[in-house]
């Protein structure tokens, strides 16, 4: 079990019991036909869910009074009292089906200019939304931009009348057995959770069609649709795309071991011994060290599953060194326990201070090397909450870890601040980025960044210390929205990146439409399965509007859901990627224990594409 995983699906399952949970509620979606002289066909679809994702009645569809042809009419009715002039034009029409219940808001026009005059009269001025552009060159639709604010506008636009009429809303409906449905949740509730964020893993959120052409998909990038022909399309704008690197996945893959050895283990870091952090900067005398949590040491059977009857024993923390820049087993070695000596017996791995490298109980986060040294931020477990962070230092000789002169600092104050109001508190050292001529990144400004996660939410603040100061923690400064402050209280959290893993990376781009800027690589909501992605001009912030790269198939394959597994902790690796692709890791937990063996508890590995403009193939050499 690994940090916030278990704690934050329980609030989940809570929050859900509360509040209409996010499958019961409404989506959204467009179909537009926009020709190049501005004429075109507009159509809003409103999805109303029939069934929950359990099979169970929605509360959504109940909470109508009136459905089809009755539905339809009501909303034409509704636009026609508030707003007359939409008289004549705008047509509703009803879809139904034994999942959900589709009304479409749809009308015609003959210019762009009557197009967004019609858009605007949909939606109340309650709320604001960006105006949708068009550019035509020679007759032909070039590019068209949509803010994804437009769909939900109009939706609450009907919601709020729908709400307002007692021949349309139920507050007290009931099931067709006759039982009432969320007797608990009042109006305020139900509005607050009635649309469900826009889906960027859909890729027809939005349909278009341009100039009689062929429908083409589009999905929310940096906070609109948008279409933009071939030969106009903006390469910073252009979502970046995600391949499996499935020769570094099974790196890690421990099948057919008769004996105890190292089975599986829970998150991930890789640094590169030599210090240098570099894109691309792994060669074949390159020493890259992985550091895990909880690890899980047994033996395993052909297909990495735990053997039946096996004792197993689980470390609290492993390391792993691989030598090169190429993904072999056989240049992989494995270390747990005192010293690294990897003990295998009942005894020593039933010891805390005998079956772990630190000799004491912790979870790692990330790392740095200065010098001949390996730096490395760790920190206690309570209750799946750090509470304090600790630094352990290995001397590196002969570029690998001197796992015998490993010594421990706990509980450095300098690295924690708490919140006297709230008793919320941030801990630096999750996460590092080193800015250094050691680390050979562009433009070095000498400093070693230390990113820090909020104990009551999932927003980071950043400091930094000189590497020459390093590890003075009394020498950090932290960013505090304008500079750079002495003061930890001052430290403010990074404006757009909030809902971030404990486990994440920001490192420089040095390929691509984004060279220069730095790209935050985590997973949303820490456990949601959507690895996403943002840009800033600085390790500081602020970042651009998060963008979803890959959603990782273990979430909704049956395998896995089965056993009760979840993915968690994105992150990037810099040094082991190669031309214009960076290589990110995710993991995999479960639940249950029984089932964590090779399979389900170890990382896996994509490739995301820093530059779309080019369709270089990837190699595994």
């Amino acid at each position: 079990m690994k940090k916030h995983g278990k704690l934050l699906l329980l609030m989940a399952l809570i929050c859900a019991c509360l509040m209409m949970c996010a499958c019961e509620s409404c989506k959204v979606t467009g179909d537009f036909r926009l020709n190049g002289d501005g004429s075109g066909e507009r159509h809003i679809s409103i999805h109303i869910p029939r069934v929950t994702a359990e099979g169970g009645e929605s509360a959504s569809y109940y909470y109508l009074k009136k459905h089809g042809d009755e539905l339809a009419a009501w909303a034409e009715d509704c636009y026609a009292l508030h707003v007359p002039e939409t008289t004549g034009w705008l047509k509703a029409s009803t879809q139904e089906n034994a999942e959900e219940e589709i009304l479409t808001l749809s009308f015609s026009f003959s210019s762009f200019e009557e197009y967004l005059t019609r858009m605007d009269l949909l939606i109340s001025s309650e709320y604001p939304y960006t105006l949708p552009t068009m550019e035509a060159v020679d007759g032909k639709v070039v590019r068209y931009t949509e803010g994804a604010d437009v769909l939900p506008a109009v939706f609450h636009t009907l919601e709020n009348w729908f709400y307002s009429d007692e021949t349309m809303f139920d507050l007290k409906a009931t099931k067709p057995d006759g039982t009432q449905l969320n007797t608990q949740y009042s109006q305020a509730d139900i509005a607050g959770s009635s649309l469900s964020p826009i889906d960027r893993t859909m890729q027809a959120v939005m349909t278009v069609t341009i100039d009689g052409g062929d429908p083409i998909g589009l999905r929310t990038a940096y906070g609109a649709f948008r279409y933009e022909a071939p030969g106009y399309e903006d390469p910073e704008l252009a979502l970046l795309t995600v391949t499996e690197a499935p020769e570094w996945s099974a790196l890690f893959e421990r099948f057919n071991n008769p004996r105890n050895t190292w089975l599986a283990a829970d998150g991930i870091f890789g640094i590169a011994l030599n210090g240098d952090d570099s894109h691309g900067s792994a060669t074949a005398d390159t020493n890259t060290f992985f550091i895990f949590s909880d690890t899980l040491v047994g033996p395993s059977d052909e297909n990495g599953h735990r053997l039946p009857y096996a004792p197993y024993y689980m470390p609290n923390h492993s390391a792993a060194v691989l030598k090169g820049n190429v993904p072999l087993k056989e240049n992989l070695s494995f270390y747990w326990g005192k010293d690294g000596s990897c003990p295998t017996s009942e005894r020593l791995l039933n010891n805390e201070k005998e079956k772990n490298l630190a000799e004491h109980r912790k979870w790692f986060g990330d790392g740095v090397v200065i010098g001949d040294t390996l730096y490395l931020f760790c920190y206690t477990p309570v209750d799946l909450h750090a509470e304090t962070m600790d630094l352990v230092t290995i001397p590196i000789v002969d570029n690998m870890p001197d796992f015998t002169a490993c010594t421990i600092v706990q509980d450095i104050p300098q690295l924690k601040y708490t919140r006297a109001d709230t008793g919320e508190f941030v801990l630096y050292g999750y996460v590092v980025t080193a800015m250094t001529e050691t680390a050979k990144v562009p433009n070095p400004d000498g400093y070693v960044y230390l990113y820090g996660k909020w104990s009551g939410n999932k927003e980071v603040s950043v400091a930094r210390v000189l590497e020459t100061d390093f590890p003075d923690f009394t020498k950090l400064t932290f960013w505090d929205g304008e500079g750079w402050s002495a003061n930890i209280a001052d430290a403010v959290q990074i404006a757009t990146l909030d809902g971030v893993s404990e486990e994440f990376s920001i490192s420089p781009v040095t390929v691509g439409p984004h060279k220069g800027k730095f790209i935050a690589v985590y997973m949303e909501d820490s456990t949601s399965s959507h690895i996403m992605y943002a840009f800033s001009d600085t390790p500081w912030g602020p970042f651009t509007e998060p963008q979803l790269a890959y959603s990782a198939p273990e979430a909704t394959d049956p395998w896995f859901t089965e056993r009760g597994c979840w993915t968690y902790q994105a992150k990037a690796y810099p040094h082991l990627s190669h031309d214009d692709k960076l290589l990110v890791s995710y993991n995999i937990n479960t639940f249950d224990n029984p089932y964590q063996d090779n399979i389900t508890y170890r990382p896996r590995f994509v490739w995301l594409d820093l530059d779309p403009t080019n369709d270089s193939e990837v190699s595994a050499e």
